[in-house]
């Protein structure tokens, strides 16, 4: 009787310490090396009209560099320059912007709808539609959630 018990209590210490490894890693991914899933508040969502002051290739730290083949693992991040002074923007990585047929370049005229918030003490756009011109690629849902994920949170 003391073994079985004793090894029910093995099991369920197992599955708890499981439980919360698992817990911690998805946590991890969301405000860790990727950045910008939980930073996204749809409270603070505007729209924003500017020209592209620089365009910037920021190399992934293992959230999508390589994944499933796609793409080479950078994000797409640019500096927008509006009528209240330039703002960072985050956008989307790159195998997702060229599988939508989106390219960006400096000079280039956007509106941009994302929300603001604050980055490693700076204020930013973290994007979740972009138009150029009459082309308009969706990079979020309303709730923030990448449309490259597939609806699911990393």
């Amino acid at each position: 009787m003391k073994i079985i018990n004793a090894a029910v209590i093995t099991v369920f210490v197992s599955l708890l310490a499981a439980g919360t490894a698992l817990a911690q890693a998805a946590q991890g991914g969301q405000d860790g090396p990727c950045g910008g899933g939980r930073l996204f508040d749809p409270k603070t969502v505007e729209t924003l009209h500017g020209e592209v002051v620089s365009v910037e290739q920021i190399q992934g730290q293992g959230c999508a560099h390589g994944r499933r083949g796609r793409g080479s693992g950078y994000g797409v991040h640019l500096t927008l320059k509006t009528s209240d002074g330039q703002i960072a923007v985050h956008v989307g990585p790159n195998w997702f912007l060229e599988k939508q047929g989106l390219a960006i370049a400096q000079g280039d005229e956007l509106e941009v709808t994302g929300s603001r918030v604050v980055f490693e003490g700076a204020p930013v756009i973290i994007a979740a539609q972009i138009k150029k011109g009459d082309q308009a690629v969706r990079l979020r849902k309303d709730s923030g959630v990448p449309v490259w994920s597939g609806g699911r949170r990393r």
